[in-house]
């Protein structure tokens, strides 16, 4: 089966909600303008190919999350790392 950004995108989101980061990459402020959303994890298509989770950084930077994967690679590694948090809230009930 082939693997589509739009259910990279919709883990992606859930991973936010999961892990109480921002659900959106910018928010608006008072002044009308765009601010990053620290800790907010998104999807990154790299120029050579392949694609990686990252995260917004305080000031807007990022940071790698994941290295470069397919599609199929990076929905499996994403599937790991939210399974891996559910267990951990298990735990610790």
């Amino acid at each position: 089966m082939k693997i589509t950004i739009k259910e990279i995108e919709n883990k992606i989101h859930y991973l936010n909600k999961l892990t109480g980061q921002p659900e959106t990459f910018y928010r608006p402020t008072e002044s009308s303008r765009l601010e990053a959303q620290a800790g907010h994890y998104f999807l990154q298509q790299p120029g050579g190919g392949g694609y990686r989770l990252c995260q917004l950084c305080e000031g807007g930077g990022e940071t790698d999350i994941m290295g470069i994967y397919t599609r199929a690679e990076l929905h499996a590694c994403l599937s790991a790392l939210i399974m891996g948090f559910n267990l951990g809230k298990e735990a610790q009930k």
